[in-house]
Protein backbone atom coordinates (compact mmCIF):
# COMPACT_ATOMS: atom_id res chain seq x y z
CA UNK A 1 0.00 0.00 0.00
CA UNK A 2 3.21 2.36 0.89
CA UNK A 3 3.58 2.38 -3.19
CA UNK A 4 0.30 3.50 -4.23
CA UNK A 5 -0.06 7.62 -5.28
CA UNK A 6 -1.58 9.36 -2.43
CA UNK A 7 -1.11 7.28 0.38
CA UNK A 8 -0.71 8.78 4.20
CA UNK A 9 0.21 7.73 7.21
CA UNK A 10 -1.63 8.06 10.71
CA UNK A 11 -1.51 7.65 13.92
CA UNK A 12 -4.64 4.97 15.03
CA UNK A 13 -5.32 4.52 18.54
CA UNK A 14 -7.91 1.65 18.03
CA UNK A 15 -4.54 -0.63 17.50
CA UNK A 16 -2.26 2.22 19.11
CA UNK A 17 0.37 2.09 15.88
CA UNK A 18 0.93 4.08 12.57
CA UNK A 19 -0.89 3.21 9.49
CA UNK A 20 -1.88 4.07 5.74
CA UNK A 21 -4.86 5.59 4.67
CA UNK A 22 -5.93 7.02 1.59
CA UNK A 23 -7.69 10.57 2.24
CA UNK A 24 -10.94 9.64 -0.20
CA UNK A 25 -11.62 6.13 1.57
CA UNK A 26 -10.80 7.15 5.42
CA UNK A 27 -12.46 4.77 7.09
CA UNK A 28 -10.61 2.09 5.28
CA UNK A 29 -6.72 1.28 7.34
CA UNK A 30 -3.95 -0.62 6.12
CA UNK A 31 -1.07 -1.85 8.84
CA UNK A 32 2.96 -1.49 7.74
CA UNK A 33 5.13 -3.75 7.38
CA UNK A 34 6.74 -5.07 10.50
CA UNK A 35 4.45 -2.88 12.81
CA UNK A 36 3.19 -3.68 16.02
CA UNK A 37 -0.10 -3.29 17.34
CA UNK A 38 -2.22 -3.48 20.05
CA UNK A 39 -5.89 -5.41 19.39
CA UNK A 40 -7.63 -5.61 22.50
CA UNK A 41 -5.22 -7.02 24.34
CA UNK A 42 -3.61 -8.89 22.16
CA UNK A 43 -0.34 -7.88 20.55
CA UNK A 44 0.19 -8.51 16.87
CA UNK A 45 3.04 -8.42 14.47
CA UNK A 46 2.62 -7.56 10.70
CA UNK A 47 4.53 -10.03 8.21
CA UNK A 48 4.21 -8.38 4.69
CA UNK A 49 5.40 -11.42 2.78
CA UNK A 50 6.32 -14.68 2.36
CA UNK A 51 7.84 -17.37 1.08
CA UNK A 52 7.59 -18.27 -2.74
CA UNK A 53 6.56 -21.64 -3.87
CA UNK A 54 6.69 -21.38 -7.07
CA UNK A 55 10.23 -19.29 -7.16
CA UNK A 56 12.38 -22.26 -8.67
CA UNK A 57 10.03 -23.09 -10.89
CA UNK A 58 9.58 -18.96 -12.60
CA UNK A 59 13.35 -19.00 -12.32
CA UNK A 60 13.60 -22.14 -14.50
CA UNK A 61 11.07 -21.15 -17.31
CA UNK A 62 12.58 -17.90 -17.24
CA UNK A 63 9.40 -16.10 -16.14
CA UNK A 64 9.54 -12.86 -13.60
CA UNK A 65 9.32 -13.29 -10.43
CA UNK A 66 8.94 -10.62 -7.89
CA UNK A 67 12.07 -10.70 -5.05
CA UNK A 68 9.91 -8.38 -2.65
CA UNK A 69 7.33 -11.33 -2.31
CA UNK A 70 9.64 -12.94 0.32
CA UNK A 71 10.85 -12.12 3.31
CA UNK A 72 14.88 -10.98 3.03
CA UNK A 73 17.25 -11.89 6.38
CA UNK A 74 16.86 -8.69 7.73
CA UNK A 75 13.24 -8.23 7.33
CA UNK A 76 13.05 -11.68 9.12
CA UNK A 77 15.19 -10.62 11.71
CA UNK A 78 12.33 -7.28 12.08
CA UNK A 79 9.98 -9.93 12.44
CA UNK A 80 11.59 -11.40 15.57
CA UNK A 81 12.26 -8.11 16.83
CA UNK A 82 8.65 -7.79 17.46
CA UNK A 83 8.45 -9.49 20.00
CA UNK A 84 11.72 -10.15 21.22
CA UNK A 85 12.54 -7.04 23.07
CA UNK A 86 14.13 -8.14 26.19
CA UNK A 87 18.22 -8.95 26.77
CA UNK A 88 17.25 -13.02 27.37
CA UNK A 89 14.89 -13.28 24.37
CA UNK A 90 18.06 -11.19 22.50
CA UNK A 91 20.41 -13.73 24.01
CA UNK A 92 18.59 -16.49 22.57
CA UNK A 93 18.34 -15.48 19.49
CA UNK A 94 22.25 -15.41 19.04
CA UNK A 95 22.67 -18.34 20.80
CA UNK A 96 20.06 -20.37 17.54
CA UNK A 97 21.86 -18.07 14.94
CA UNK A 98 25.14 -19.64 16.42
CA UNK A 99 24.35 -23.31 16.94
CA UNK A 100 24.69 -24.77 20.42
CA UNK A 101 26.97 -27.64 18.66
CA UNK A 102 29.23 -25.02 17.27
CA UNK A 103 29.33 -23.41 20.31
CA UNK A 104 29.94 -26.55 21.93
CA UNK A 105 33.05 -27.23 19.03
CA UNK A 106 34.39 -23.24 19.76
CA UNK A 107 34.50 -23.57 23.35
CA UNK A 108 36.05 -27.23 23.47
CA UNK A 109 39.05 -25.05 20.45
CA UNK A 110 39.31 -22.32 23.19
CA UNK A 111 39.71 -25.30 26.05
CA UNK A 112 42.21 -27.45 24.21
CA UNK A 113 44.54 -23.76 23.57
CA UNK A 114 44.14 -22.58 27.36
CA UNK A 115 45.82 -26.27 28.14
CA UNK A 116 47.99 -26.54 25.51
CA UNK A 117 49.30 -22.84 27.08
CA UNK A 118 49.41 -24.27 30.03
CA UNK A 119 51.33 -27.42 29.60
CA UNK A 120 54.01 -25.10 27.51
CA UNK A 121 52.85 -26.28 23.66
CA UNK A 122 54.00 -24.07 21.36
CA UNK A 123 50.19 -22.30 20.54
CA UNK A 124 51.62 -20.33 17.59
CA UNK A 125 52.63 -24.11 15.66
CA UNK A 126 49.10 -25.56 17.01
CA UNK A 127 47.27 -22.61 15.14
CA UNK A 128 49.28 -23.33 12.09
CA UNK A 129 48.38 -27.23 11.76
CA UNK A 130 44.71 -25.96 12.58
CA UNK A 131 44.59 -23.64 9.27
CA UNK A 132 46.64 -26.32 7.56
CA UNK A 133 44.20 -28.69 8.77
CA UNK A 134 41.55 -26.59 7.68
CA UNK A 135 42.39 -26.21 3.99
CA UNK A 136 43.26 -30.01 3.41
CA UNK A 137 39.43 -30.94 4.51
CA UNK A 138 37.43 -28.14 3.75
CA UNK A 139 36.36 -29.68 0.05
CA UNK A 140 36.04 -33.08 1.58
CA UNK A 141 33.26 -31.70 3.73
CA UNK A 142 31.73 -29.48 0.62
CA UNK A 143 31.39 -32.74 -1.20
CA UNK A 144 28.63 -33.82 1.54
CA UNK A 145 26.75 -30.22 -0.17
CA UNK A 146 25.32 -31.39 -3.70
CA UNK A 147 23.82 -34.51 -1.85
CA UNK A 148 21.97 -32.43 0.54
CA UNK A 149 20.60 -30.03 -1.71
CA UNK A 150 19.15 -32.88 -3.72
CA UNK A 151 17.11 -34.80 -0.78
CA UNK A 152 19.44 -37.53 -0.28
CA UNK A 153 21.45 -36.37 2.83
CA UNK A 154 24.43 -36.50 3.53
CA UNK A 155 26.87 -38.68 1.55
CA UNK A 156 27.96 -41.20 3.57
CA UNK A 157 29.65 -43.08 0.30
CA UNK A 158 32.49 -40.34 -0.77
CA UNK A 159 34.65 -43.16 -0.34
CA UNK A 160 33.94 -44.23 -3.76
CA UNK A 161 35.31 -40.33 -4.77
CA UNK A 162 38.29 -40.46 -2.11
CA UNK A 163 39.31 -44.12 -3.99
CA UNK A 164 39.31 -42.44 -7.20
CA UNK A 165 41.02 -39.45 -6.25
CA UNK A 166 43.71 -41.62 -5.28
CA UNK A 167 44.43 -42.85 -7.92
CA UNK A 168 45.16 -39.43 -9.80
CA UNK A 169 48.11 -38.43 -7.67
CA UNK A 170 49.55 -42.26 -8.50
CA UNK A 171 49.30 -41.87 -11.94
CA UNK A 172 51.20 -38.33 -11.45
CA UNK A 173 53.89 -40.20 -9.82
CA UNK A 174 53.81 -43.31 -12.16
CA UNK A 175 53.95 -40.91 -15.56
CA UNK A 176 56.73 -38.81 -13.89
CA UNK A 177 54.48 -36.01 -14.57
CA UNK A 178 56.70 -33.13 -12.36
CA UNK A 179 60.31 -34.26 -13.52
CA UNK A 180 59.32 -34.35 -17.13
CA UNK A 181 57.30 -30.65 -16.85
CA UNK A 182 60.67 -29.20 -14.96
CA UNK A 183 63.14 -30.50 -17.74
CA UNK A 184 61.36 -28.46 -19.63
CA UNK A 185 59.63 -25.77 -17.84
CA UNK A 186 61.88 -25.63 -14.51
CA UNK A 187 59.52 -24.81 -11.55
CA UNK A 188 56.09 -25.77 -12.89
CA UNK A 189 56.47 -29.54 -13.18
CA UNK A 190 55.01 -29.70 -9.04
CA UNK A 191 51.52 -27.97 -10.81
CA UNK A 192 51.13 -29.87 -14.01
CA UNK A 193 51.37 -32.98 -11.99
CA UNK A 194 48.65 -31.79 -9.36
CA UNK A 195 46.27 -30.62 -11.94
CA UNK A 196 47.13 -33.65 -13.97
CA UNK A 197 46.02 -35.86 -11.00
CA UNK A 198 42.67 -33.37 -10.37
CA UNK A 199 41.55 -33.78 -13.76
CA UNK A 200 42.05 -37.51 -13.59
CA UNK A 201 40.41 -38.29 -10.66
CA UNK A 202 37.45 -35.60 -11.32
CA UNK A 203 36.54 -37.33 -15.13
CA UNK A 204 37.10 -40.41 -13.27
CA UNK A 205 35.01 -39.99 -10.01
CA UNK A 206 32.53 -37.88 -12.04
CA UNK A 207 31.52 -41.39 -14.19
CA UNK A 208 31.89 -43.38 -11.16
CA UNK A 209 29.29 -41.15 -8.96
CA UNK A 210 27.04 -41.14 -12.08
CA UNK A 211 26.92 -45.19 -12.09
CA UNK A 212 26.60 -44.59 -7.90
CA UNK A 213 23.55 -42.02 -8.31
CA UNK A 214 21.77 -44.36 -10.22
CA UNK A 215 21.82 -47.08 -7.70
CA UNK A 216 20.72 -44.35 -5.18
CA UNK A 217 17.67 -43.63 -7.36
CA UNK A 218 16.42 -47.49 -7.25
CA UNK A 219 16.31 -47.18 -3.24
CA UNK A 220 14.77 -44.23 -2.68
CA UNK A 221 14.38 -44.13 1.09
CA UNK A 222 17.29 -46.19 2.05
CA UNK A 223 20.26 -43.71 1.23
CA UNK A 224 21.65 -43.48 4.06
CA UNK A 225 22.05 -47.31 4.97
CA UNK A 226 22.99 -47.77 1.24
CA UNK A 227 25.57 -44.95 1.07
CA UNK A 228 27.14 -46.22 4.44
CA UNK A 229 27.39 -49.61 3.03
CA UNK A 230 28.81 -49.01 -0.29
CA UNK A 231 31.57 -46.41 1.76
CA UNK A 232 32.82 -48.91 3.85
CA UNK A 233 32.39 -51.92 0.88
CA UNK A 234 34.17 -50.33 -1.60
CA UNK A 235 37.62 -49.07 0.85
CA UNK A 236 37.92 -53.31 1.33
CA UNK A 237 37.64 -53.41 -2.44
CA UNK A 238 40.08 -51.31 -3.37
CA UNK A 239 42.56 -52.67 -0.41
CA UNK A 240 43.00 -55.79 -2.97
CA UNK A 241 43.40 -53.45 -5.68
CA UNK A 242 45.94 -51.34 -4.42
CA UNK A 243 47.54 -54.99 -3.38
CA UNK A 244 47.84 -56.36 -7.17
CA UNK A 245 47.84 -52.77 -9.05
CA UNK A 246 50.18 -52.61 -11.90
CA UNK A 247 52.30 -49.79 -10.77
CA UNK A 248 56.11 -50.17 -11.60
CA UNK A 249 57.81 -46.86 -10.42
CA UNK A 250 59.72 -47.42 -7.16
CA UNK A 251 58.44 -44.24 -5.15
CA UNK A 252 54.86 -46.45 -5.37
CA UNK A 253 55.50 -50.28 -5.18
CA UNK A 254 56.38 -52.34 -2.00
CA UNK A 255 60.35 -52.83 -2.12
CA UNK A 256 59.94 -56.26 -2.03
CA UNK A 257 58.53 -57.90 -5.02
CA UNK A 258 58.25 -54.98 -6.89
CA UNK A 259 54.19 -55.13 -6.98
CA UNK A 260 50.88 -53.38 -5.27
CA UNK A 261 50.97 -49.93 -3.54
CA UNK A 262 52.78 -49.04 -0.35
CA UNK A 263 50.51 -48.14 2.34
CA UNK A 264 52.01 -44.62 2.32
CA UNK A 265 53.69 -42.85 -0.93
CA UNK A 266 55.66 -39.73 -0.33
CA UNK A 267 54.84 -37.01 -2.50
CA UNK A 268 57.69 -35.50 -2.32
CA UNK A 269 58.87 -36.17 -5.72
CA UNK A 270 55.30 -34.67 -7.75
CA UNK A 271 53.51 -32.28 -5.09
CA UNK A 272 53.78 -32.43 -2.14
CA UNK A 273 53.08 -29.47 0.16
CA UNK A 274 52.90 -27.32 -2.78
CA UNK A 275 49.53 -25.23 -2.50
CA UNK A 276 50.36 -25.10 1.24
CA UNK A 277 53.59 -23.02 0.60
CA UNK A 278 53.08 -21.35 -2.43
CA UNK A 279 52.44 -17.87 -1.13
CA UNK A 280 52.40 -18.70 2.09
CA UNK A 281 53.69 -16.09 4.98
CA UNK A 282 54.01 -15.93 8.52
CA UNK A 283 51.72 -13.94 10.59
CA UNK A 284 52.54 -13.20 14.33
CA UNK A 285 54.61 -16.33 13.83
CA UNK A 286 51.59 -18.25 12.92
CA UNK A 287 52.13 -19.94 9.50
CA UNK A 288 49.53 -18.93 6.78
CA UNK A 289 49.28 -21.26 4.15
CA UNK A 290 47.86 -18.65 1.37
CA UNK A 291 47.72 -20.93 -1.99
CA UNK A 292 45.63 -23.77 0.08
CA UNK A 293 42.64 -21.15 1.44
CA UNK A 294 42.69 -19.80 -2.12
CA UNK A 295 42.11 -22.69 -3.79
CA UNK A 296 39.93 -23.95 -1.25
CA UNK A 297 37.66 -20.53 -1.97
CA UNK A 298 37.85 -20.98 -5.47
CA UNK A 299 36.40 -24.25 -4.87
CA UNK A 300 33.57 -23.05 -2.99
CA UNK A 301 33.07 -20.39 -4.99
CA UNK A 302 32.50 -22.58 -8.29
CA UNK A 303 30.66 -24.66 -6.41
CA UNK A 304 28.34 -21.84 -5.52
CA UNK A 305 27.94 -20.53 -8.90
CA UNK A 306 26.92 -24.30 -9.86
CA UNK A 307 24.20 -23.46 -8.13
CA UNK A 308 23.23 -20.62 -9.61
CA UNK A 309 22.88 -22.15 -12.83
CA UNK A 310 19.64 -24.05 -14.17
CA UNK A 311 21.13 -27.14 -13.12
CA UNK A 312 22.12 -26.24 -9.43
CA UNK A 313 18.44 -24.55 -9.67
CA UNK A 314 16.80 -27.89 -10.97
CA UNK A 315 18.75 -30.16 -8.32
CA UNK A 316 17.78 -27.31 -5.15
CA UNK A 317 14.18 -27.73 -6.13
CA UNK A 318 14.31 -31.36 -6.82
CA UNK A 319 15.92 -31.54 -2.66
CA UNK A 320 13.33 -29.00 -1.65
CA UNK A 321 10.17 -30.97 -3.08
CA UNK A 322 10.46 -33.80 -5.56
CA UNK A 323 6.80 -34.04 -6.19
CA UNK A 324 6.43 -30.19 -7.13
CA UNK A 325 9.68 -30.56 -9.09
CA UNK A 326 8.37 -33.07 -11.01
CA UNK A 327 5.08 -30.86 -11.93
CA UNK A 328 7.61 -28.57 -13.24
CA UNK A 329 8.76 -30.54 -16.15
CA UNK A 330 12.27 -31.46 -14.03
CA UNK A 331 13.68 -34.61 -14.27
CA UNK A 332 13.78 -35.65 -10.44
CA UNK A 333 15.75 -38.86 -11.00
CA UNK A 334 18.63 -37.03 -13.23
CA UNK A 335 18.62 -33.94 -11.20
CA UNK A 336 19.74 -36.34 -7.88
CA UNK A 337 22.10 -38.25 -10.03
CA UNK A 338 23.99 -34.78 -10.86
CA UNK A 339 24.07 -34.18 -7.14
CA UNK A 340 25.88 -37.73 -6.32
CA UNK A 341 28.26 -37.22 -9.55
CA UNK A 342 28.85 -33.68 -8.47
CA UNK A 343 29.33 -34.76 -4.84
CA UNK A 344 31.44 -37.66 -5.79
CA UNK A 345 33.84 -35.59 -7.73
CA UNK A 346 34.53 -32.58 -5.16
CA UNK A 347 35.42 -36.22 -2.84
CA UNK A 348 37.98 -36.76 -5.51
CA UNK A 349 39.56 -33.24 -5.60
CA UNK A 350 39.34 -33.36 -1.62
CA UNK A 351 41.39 -35.85 -1.37
CA UNK A 352 44.01 -34.56 -3.91
CA UNK A 353 44.54 -31.65 -2.17
CA UNK A 354 44.74 -33.29 1.86
CA UNK A 355 47.10 -35.60 -0.55
CA UNK A 356 49.55 -32.56 -0.52
CA UNK A 357 48.90 -31.14 2.50
CA UNK A 358 49.64 -34.07 4.45
CA UNK A 359 52.45 -34.66 2.19
CA UNK A 360 52.07 -38.58 1.74
CA UNK A 361 49.32 -40.55 0.07
CA UNK A 362 47.68 -43.12 2.10
CA UNK A 363 45.84 -46.25 0.61
CA UNK A 364 43.99 -49.26 2.05
CA UNK A 365 42.17 -48.78 5.18
CA UNK A 366 43.54 -45.06 5.79
CA UNK A 367 40.32 -43.33 4.01
CA UNK A 368 38.02 -45.23 6.00
CA UNK A 369 36.98 -43.10 8.39
CA UNK A 370 36.78 -39.94 6.14
CA UNK A 371 33.31 -40.11 5.62
CA UNK A 372 31.90 -39.70 9.18
CA UNK A 373 34.19 -36.89 9.39
CA UNK A 374 33.01 -34.89 6.89
CA UNK A 375 29.50 -35.99 7.28
CA UNK A 376 30.07 -34.97 11.07
CA UNK A 377 31.47 -31.79 9.89
CA UNK A 378 29.26 -30.71 7.65
CA UNK A 379 26.28 -31.16 10.38
CA UNK A 380 27.90 -29.29 13.41
CA UNK A 381 27.99 -25.97 10.46
CA UNK A 382 24.25 -26.25 10.17
CA UNK A 383 23.25 -28.64 7.70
Amino acid sequence: PQEVEGMGEIYDENVHGMVYYESQYPNIKYFKDFGAYQIFRYKVGVIGGAYSVDKDYRLLNGWQWFPNEQLTFSEQDKCYDLFANNNFEKFKKALDAIGIPRLIVFCFFIAIVIVAYVNDIDIKAYLSSTMKYWGMWVILVLAMVPTIKCGIGPNYGVSLGIVCGLLGPLLAIQFNIAPAVNAVMPGFGPWAAMFFAIIISAVLAWFVGIGYGKILNLVKGSEMTVTTYIGYSVIYLMCIVWFRAPFSSGEITWPLGGVGVRNSVAMETSFGFLLNEAGGFELLGVFVPTGLILFCLAICFCVYLFFRTKTGLAIQATGANPTFARASGIDVDKARVTGVALSTMLGAIGIVIYTQGFGYLQAYTAPLAMGFICVASVLIGGA
